[in-house]
């Protein structure tokens, strides 16, 4: 017998599938916040409250970075969710980093590329990814400029 936390839990989970089933799961962002929660300390530089560049690099071998589309939620809610994935994933949270969107794909590194930032609900409602990314096989000096770029503009949040 499951207790009524795990029935509740399912449930939310199941009302969130439908309603993500019901919104376009793969479109593009052109405006609003993105977030990126931050799992290691190697991540940012707690000195100078700067994100390091390998925060925003994809996996090696992918071509997205993980993302939250994020202006409509609050702080807490935001932590709330750094830590369910925190969780999930068997990491610390250490915080997140936030990018305004219209400023990220106005970036010259990223313009230069055809990337895109798109809303992704198929792992969670509001995942979002950076996309377009050149894998780092080939390219990996034009990733590290990209992500170089992105640090410029992001803003850490840490907990």
């Amino acid at each position: 017998m499951t207790s009524r936390a795990e029935s509740l839990k399912r449930l939310k989970d199941s009302v969130l599938l439908r309603l993500a089933s019901t919104v376009r799961y793969r479109s593009r962002l052109r405006s609003g916040r993105i977030s990126r929660f931050l799992f290691s300390k190697n991540d940012y530089r707690p000195s100078d409250n700067t994100v390091k560049p390998g925060a925003f690099l994809p996996p090696e071998g992918k071509t997205r970075t993980s993302v939250v589309k994020s202006e409509r939620l609050s702080d807490q809610q935001l932590l709330d969710m750094g830590m369910e994935q925190a969780i999930a994933r068997k990491r610390n949270y250490h915080g997140r980093t936030d990018l305004d969107v219209a400023n990220t794909i106005s970036g010259e590194m990223f313009k230069k590329n055809s990337m895109w930032i798109e809303l992704n609900h198929i792992t969670f409602l509001l995942h979002s990814d950076i996309c377009g990314w050149p894998l780092a096989i080939d390219d990996k000096d034009i990733q590290m400029n990209v992500a170089l770029e992105m640090t410029e503009i992001a803003q850490l949040h840490l907990t």
